[in-house]
């Protein structure tokens, strides 16, 4: 009886230990760089989420208005500008960083609203 206990305890255990290693493979991804969802921010209520986001070069961003205000995504400081205007609940938007640099943004209308995409 105490081998069948034992037995078990050894397949749980396995189990346990593949299945981790099974997350964290498929956390990385299946190629280099971010996934997806790695890259898209989130306008809740009257914040950008996450506030600031780190990517790659030739990485595209994708702003997705979940709130239920009218929102932009504008730069407020180069290396290269960009504006999304009026981005309508449910409606997103998306820009493809191709220069390094740190970009700094904001919502016109709620300017309140900042965040930060640094290209590596």
């Amino acid at each position: 009886m105490k081998r069948s206990y034992a037995a078990i305890a050894v397949i749980v255990v396995i189990t346990v230990v593949i299945t981790g290693a099974v997350a964290v493979y498929q956390s990385r991804g299946s190629g280099p760089g971010p996934t997806p969802q790695e890259n898209l921010v989130s306008i809740v209520d009257f914040n950008f989420q996450p506030s600031s986001i780190t990517v790659s070069v030739g990485t595209t961003v994708t702003w997705k208005n979940n709130g239920s205000v009218t929102h932009t995504v504008t730069s407020t400081s180069s290396p290269v500008p960009f504006n999304s205007g009026n981005i309508s609940p449910g409606d997103n938007f998306q820009f493809t960083f191709e220069n390094a640099g740190t970009y700094t943004y904001h919502c016109s209308i709620h300017t309140s609203m900042t965040g930060t995409v640094i290209v590596q």
